[in-house]
């Protein structure tokens, strides 16, 4: 156990230990050994060992390794039963065993009360699948890449993180949601240490956002390049992952009182990154307020806490590629690509968008005209991007990677 918490000292453990028995009972009072209590006891009263273990049905073997702190199980039973016999409560008789016990029974507790901390904050099964954690980590583990990961002082103050806080208190916490504090978390985290220096421009974002549409038809550079403009606007935008069964596209942050955008994959669609890019835009410019209130607002189809109206940010970036006069113009050519090209060309969007747009209106064209949709690989590859996996096998990189990264996307 040498290399388990090394700055921690076996009475700082112990004075952990304690504290979580005592905030469950306050009054509790701790005096002395549970061996010195036991015989002060049994003076009292004028009583042996053997006495005092047969009146209460106790075996000597079991309660003396206990009395001397050298018990590796302690039975529930007996402890009960010696809490009886010293007229005091059973948290008071863990209280007095846990002072007799030796250092490396003091950390096996700790293990456990680790392990318990994080099943229930993470879903560990989930994030071994997704790469984050090794199959079959042990807690040390998995508390080390929880840590290092999140840059924390220590593993207990993932729930003291501004992210956690806010989501705790509008979440009900399942596995779904687990996933989802998670996600926003990792996000949150990438915000703080790319800390943009720019101030928010909201009228500078205005006037950027029609120009915006013609950078849809640059397939490798034209996203990077609009994120390095909204970046100088003080709103840094960064790709993760979605998560499966979780829907996500996008979310809008508030971090350093400046809106951040996460975008997704979902779906692995060209015109889905952008059509996200500008519902979160649009949550920028018409609910800032109410995200900085409580610091996030997430897009993935799971129903909003906050209350926003959806399908106004999801009108706003669908009239924006292809308003309603345009849709109506082209949709009898969508079988001819050289006449959809040429409309295109000329209102400045990749034609993608157009086909996109029309198919979540005709769910049943998807199939017709999925080889006309490209795939996110390449608009992604100069984009800030986290990668889960502790071994990234693609462009995306590990949160300790951003803070150089961002030298060369964002400047």
């Amino acid at each position: 156990m040498e290399n388990f918490m090394p700055n921690i000292s076996d009475v700082e453990l112990f004075s952990g230990l304690v504290k979580d028995i005592v905030s469950k009972n306050p009054s509790a009072i701790i005096y002395g050994s549970l061996k010195e209590q036991f015989n002060a006891r049994k003076a009292e009263l004028n009583l042996t060992d053997n006495v005092v273990f047969k009146m209460l049905d106790l075996d000597a073997k079991q309660v003396k390794p206990i009395l001397d702190g050298e018990a590796k199980r302690i039975s529930l039973f007996t402890m009960i039963k010696l809490a009886y016999f010293l007229n005091t409560s059973l948290d008071e008789v863990l209280m007095l065993s846990l002072q007799d016990m030796s250092p490396s029974q003091i950390s096996d507790i700790q293990l456990a009360k680790d392990a318990a901390y994080i099943m229930a904050h993470f879903d560990v099964g989930a994030l071994t699948k997704i790469g984050f954690f090794k199959k079959g980590a042990s807690v040390p583990e998995l508390k080390t890449r929880i840590v290092d990961y999140f840059g924390l002082n220590n593993l207990y103050e993932y729930c003291d993180t501004p992210l956690v806080k806010a989501f705790s208190q509008t979440r009900r916490k399942n596995k779904s949601d687990l996933m989802r504090e998670f996600w926003l978390s990792s996000a949150f985290h990438v915000f703080e240490i790319i800390n943009n220096p720019y101030p928010y421009d909201r009228s500078a974002l205005i006037r950027l956002i029609p120009s915006i549409r013609a950078c849809t038809l640059n397939e490798k550079n034209g996203l990077t390049t609009v994120v390095k403009a909204l970046y100088r606007l003080g709103i840094t935008v960064i790709y993760q992952p979605t998560i499966k069964d979780l829907h996500l596209r996008g979310a809008t942050l508030v971090v350093n009182d400046k809106p951040c955008i996460i975008l997704s994959d979902y779906n692995n669609r060209y015109p889905t990154v952008w059509f996200a890019l500008l519902h979160e835009l649009c949550h920028v410019l018409s609910d800032l307020d109410l995200i900085r209130e409580y610091q996030y607002h997430i897009s993935d189809g799971d129903g909003d806490l906050l209350l926003l109206d959806e399908e106004r940010c999801d009108n706003f970036a669908s009239d924006y590629f292809l308003n309603g006069d345009n849709h109506n113009m082209i949709a009898p050519y969508l079988d001819s690509p050289a006449i959809v090209q040429s409309y295109c060309k000329e209102w400045r969007v990749h034609p993608s968008l157009v086909y996109s747009i029309h198919c979540y209106s005709h769910p049943s064209d998807w199939k017709k005209y999925t080889s006309r949709i490209p795939k996110t690989d390449e608009m992604l590859k100069g984009l800030n991007a986290v990668c889960f996996s502790e071994n990234p096998e693609n462009e995306a990189l590990p949160i300790n990677k951003i803070i150089d990264l961002k030298q060369t996307v964002y400047v």
